[in-house]
């Protein structure tokens, strides 16, 4: 598979996952897995030859990884079915479907399960794996390259969260602490541990750093704010992004979208990747989002005329935009209705003090999404 098919395939997974557990709006994404997937789960073991049992005896930790293993060569890279319950009898997909069935797998026993997602990771864009509650802590999972992290770096020991992997560990030292499991298919259930991982970690696109690279994480946790970023050089007096133009359909601007995110990840630079996780404004009850735009290449004292395609989503939202620090003066305005399920275009004008600047958008309505799917900046033009 190609890259940039690959990166396709990656983001309509990660678009049905979201349908499918989001209630198509509500990100709500540490949900358990529903009763359907946990019965297709169920019977996965039985089709495995493995009784369900049996893991249920032994302890979480120790069962987590060997499923780690099963998944992974389980499941092969393509396109997710539409019911996500097919994965249990032939996975093929992208992250987010090895991720389902992990979960899926694990809640069968009775483990407490989420989501854990790097952003806007360099090659990748975004990525998901599992985190699984194991006493009174997390341990992060990742059944696409079958890998975990220890505390000393032996299949045994204690699973880090990816939050000790992404911000705790230094850069560069996740080496000697992954866990990587071979993909040929082996006895996950009676091999010993150490049999069926090694610390070999060897994938085209994804490297260990990139683990600690992410733009930001994003597991759930209440009271976590998660800011993403679209960095714009100003060229000839103009920068754009995505959909351009008047309004479209909503597919078309994604459409748009997408490959505006996917170009950026396939250019010779890192400094100018963009998560398409930047165009979904919304909020939970637990957790805060928010997208910057930032601005480069100004000029001092200089009036720009800014413009942002909106779509409402299903519910719609109220959004708040913002200027951030002293370089710009801007117009904020708090109270911006976006109507459901509508397209609009949303014109500003803000006035540079430096060569850089910054501005932020966010909705403040809890529930619903507001798509962010066109970004352009110009001088005004003459009269």
């Amino acid at each position: 598979m190609t890259k940039l098919a690959r990166l396709t395939s990656l983001v309509a997974i990660g678009l049905a996952l979201r349908a499918l557990l989001l209630g198509q709006i509500q990100p709500a994404m540490a949900d358990p897995i529903p009763e359907s997937g946990i019965a297709a789960a169920r019977q996965w073991f039985r089709q495995e030859g493995v009784e369900l049992s049996r893991f249920r005896a032994m302890p979480l930790e120790e069962a987590a990884k060997r499923l780690t293993s099963a998944v992974y060569s389980f499941c092969a890279n393509g396109s997710a079915p539409s019911d996500l319950n097919e994965l249990f009898i032939r996975c093929n997909a992208a992250c987010g479907g090895y991720s389902y069935v992990l979960r899926g797998l694990l809640e069968a026993l009775g483990a407490d399960t989420r989501y854990a997602n790097l952003l806007n990771i360099p090659n990748q864009g975004n990525h998901t794996g599992v985190e699984v509650h194991i006493g009174d802590r997390w341990g992060y999972f990742d059944p696409t390259f079958g890998a975990f992290f220890t505390d000393d770096g032996t299949a045994g020991g204690k699973t880090l969260s990816l939050r000790t992997v992404s911000q705790v560990v230094p850069l560069g030292r996740l080496e000697p602490l992954v866990l990587q499991a071979a993909k040929q298919k082996r006895d996950f259930a009676s091999l010993p541990l150490d049999q069926l991982f090694d610390r070999r970690f060897d994938h085209k696109y994804m490297v260990l750093e990139n683990y600690q690279l992410a733009e930001a994480t994003d597991t759930q946790d209440a009271g976590s704010l998660i800011s993403l970023d679209i960095p714009l050089e100003m060229r000839a007096g103009r920068a754009a992004f995505g959909w351009i133009g008047e309004p479209g359909a909503l597919d078309a601007m994604q459409q748009a979208w997408l490959e505006a995110t996917n170009a950026r990840l396939n250019d010779s630079e890192t400094i100018n990747d963009t998560s398409y996780n930047s165009s979904l404004l919304y909020n939970s009850a637990d957790i805060s989002r928010v997208t910057t735009i930032s601005f480069y290449g100004l000029k001092k004292n200089q009036t720009y005329d800014l413009s942002l395609t909106l779509h409402g989503g299903h519910e719609g939202g109220r959004l708040q935009v913002s200027g951030g620090g002293k370089g710009l003066r801007f117009p904020s305005d708090v109270n911006i209705a976006v109507v459901a399920a509508a397209p609009m275009t949303l014109r500003k004008s803000f006035v540079s003090h430096r060569s850089s600047a910054r501005i932020w958008v966010r909705n403040q309505n809890v529930g619903g999404v507001v798509y962010l799917l066109g970004v352009s900046v110009s001088e005004p033009s003459p009269p």
